[in-house]
């Protein structure tokens, strides 16, 4: 029996065959929204799949892992395909791959220990951005804040002919702080958001509370926007397999 959460999205996008080949998904009692119909999430108890070719939607899979966390478990994550973008998010969430099965990889949550120098996934609503700022250039806040995002709102239902610009999620950092140096493994913004500097902000939040003299940087080699980014706050190149690293002076 189809979850009452069916909507026409999932009618429209049901016509694509990649999506056709996993519709055991769709079945039982649950069942995760998605909000970004090119990002399908599903969950099924500690389990979370992500279908191939889809972005993965870094703000839901926090959530999920921060809710998990919570409850004492630790959640197991499909990913059918090795995107290295992906797989640096899956990581940065505290994930390790447990095993490989055909082209499906499995991730399996480790569990957070105080020694580690990171916080859980915290998510963080538009009327508490400015809190959340406040707290890290004032404190208590600790500089290791791992997760950060800022939302304007959250669609209860999507239709067919929403897109990705539709989605709601301003913006947001993952950082870490390290012994010798800080690492901010991602930094994301909504489309609509990029052109008011979101990114920029949150990179110089980040760069301004690091009590270590740089801040490892890593960007796909075909980011052109984070590399001329980078290139504006003064970093430099090194380049590595499968992307590049940038050296960011604090």
């Amino acid at each position: 029996m189809l979850p009452d959460l069916i909507t026409p999205s999932w009618i429209y996008w049901a016509h694509s065959l990649q999506f056709l080949a996993y519709g055991e998904f769709i079945e039982g009692e649950h069942w995760k929204r998605f909000r970004d119909l090119r990002c399908p999430i599903f969950r099924d108890a500690n389990h979370v799949a992500v279908q191939p070719g889809a972005l993965l939607e870094m703000a839901e899979l926090a959530e999920l892992v921060a809710q998990q966390r919570a409850e004492g478990a630790l959640p197991c994550l499909d990913l059918y395909e090795e995107d290295p973008e992906q797989i640096s998010v899956i990581r940065a969430l505290g994930f390790e791959p447990e095993e490989s099965a055909f082209s499906m990889m499995t991730w399996r949550a480790r569990p957070r220990l105080a020694t580690e120098g990171t916080a859980d996934a915290e998510m963080v609503a538009k009327d508490q951005w400015s809190e959340v700022q406040r707290k890290l250039h004032d404190g208590p806040m600790p500089a290791w804040v791992k997760h950060a995002v800022s939302c304007e709102s959250a669609f209860e239902h999507l239709t067919p002919y929403a897109s990705y610009r539709d989605c709601t999620y301003a913006a947001g950092l993952v950082r870490y702080d390290w012994e010798t140096f800080s690492q901010i493994e991602t930094v994301f913004t909504h489309p609509h958001f990029r052109r008011r500097g979101a990114a920029t902000d949150c990179l110089r939040l980040a760069l301004s509370q690091s009590p270590h003299p740089e801040i490892l940087l890593f960007v796909s080699v075909d980011n052109s926007a984070a590399q001329r980014l980078y290139e504006s706050l003064g970093a430099s190149l090194e380049v590595v397999r499968g992307g590049q690293r940038w050296f960011v002076p604090t």
